[in-house]
Parts: C-alpha cells; sequence; structure tokens
C-alpha cells in the first residue's frame, strides 16, 4: 500500500505559498515520490472558471455568492484532484485550502 499524503500551505497574498511549494516538489522530486500540485480556487476545468470570478474586479459579487463559489470550488477540487489522487497512492501539495 502506497502512502500519500496532503499538504498545504495557507497564508496572505506574497507571503511565499507558491516559493515554499516548490522547494517542497524540489524535495519530493530528488526523492521519487509521486505528488501533484494543485491550488485553491482553481485546480479543476470549473474551478478555474470559478477562480477567474472570484478574482475579477468585473463582478461585484455580494458575499454570500462568493461563499458559495469558494465552496463550488472547494467540492470539485477535493472529488476531483484531491481524493481520487490520494487514493492512488499520490501525494497532492496544494496552494491554499480552507484556512486561507
Amino acid at each position: 500500500m502506497n502512502r500519500s499524503y496532503y499538504f498545504v500551505i495557507d497564508g496572505i497574498d506574497g507571503s511565499g505559498k507558491t516559493t515554499q511549494l516548490g522547494k517542497v516538489a524540489n524535495y519530493l522530486t530528488e526523492r521519487g515520490v509521486s505528488f501533484i500540485s494543485t491550488k485553491e480556487p482553481g485546480g479543476t476545468e470549473i474551478g478555474n472558471i470559478l477562480r477567474d470570478i472570484l478574482i475579477s474586479k468585473k463582478y461585484d459579487l455580494e458575499p454570500e455568492t462568493e461563499l458559495l463559489l469558494y465552496s463550488a470550488d472547494r467540492i470539485e477540487h477535493q472529488k476531483k484532484m484531491v481524493i481520487p489522487n490520494l487514493d492512488k497512492g499520490i501525494t497532492v501539495l496544494s496552494d491554499r485550502f480552507i484556512s486561507s
């Protein structure tokens, strides 16, 4: 049985999340560990569309709408990226998760 892990780095914009995930990715690559890198919001086809809406200044979203879009992205991300890869024994590196 392959052991897989779910690594998440959370933080404010510009805090170095992507840089640190790159270092973890290099470390895993050097050791031959199978992994994927992903992000929230985004990480799936639908998630990327939701991300575009969420970060766009074009829309004036109500706070509840924004919350629901983030929730929709999280469901898509977990069910299509995170859980299936962990089940296959593939470690998942994620730029942001629930605490962000």
